[in-house]
């Protein structure tokens, strides 16, 4: 379903989960398009002047706009609730196990680079210092 509307490639276990979600949006969005479409079409031909010239002050009487809206909050609360909460609880939320020994890098950000410093063979850095700094060859000193 996912290429049917023009979605990349999946690069992750969990990309069909979050390609589903987005596809459930959109089409709960184009529902609603539809929808508000018809009503302004709707409202369009019954009000308009030569059918009603004389204004109705009373207004609507009916609760059909309160139940659509009901409708329409339910269904995003199944998104939310239903979908979102969910995936988020098991793919982004789980913090990673720890391992025994693991590999400390030290990375420095700088404009446009990633400069990142590994330990040597004894898991400890080198020595460093300003005046060992060259932007070529040892951006960390």
């Amino acid at each position: 379903m996912s290429r049917w509307f023009g979605l990349p490639v999946l690069a992750s276990a969990h990309g069909q989960k979050v390609d589903d979600l987005i596809i459930y949006v959109h089409l709960m969005m184009f529902v609603l398009l539809l929808g508000w479409g018809a009503f302004y079409v709707i409202a369009l031909m019954k009000y308009r002047k030569s059918r009603s010239p004389k204004a109705d002050y009373v207004g609507v009487t009916s609760h059909t706009s309160s139940y659509l809206e009901a409708v329409v909050a339910v269904i995003e609360a199944v998104l939310l609730v239903g979908l979102s909460i969910p995936f988020w609880m098991a793919h982004v939320n789980a913090a990673p196990k720890q391992e025994e020994n693991p590999l400390e890098v030290r990375i420095v950000a700088q404009q446009f680079a990633w400069n990142i410093h590994y330990p040597g063979a004894d898991g400890k850095f080198g020595r460093a210092a300003v005046n060992f700094v060259n932007e070529q060859d040892n951006p960390l000193g």
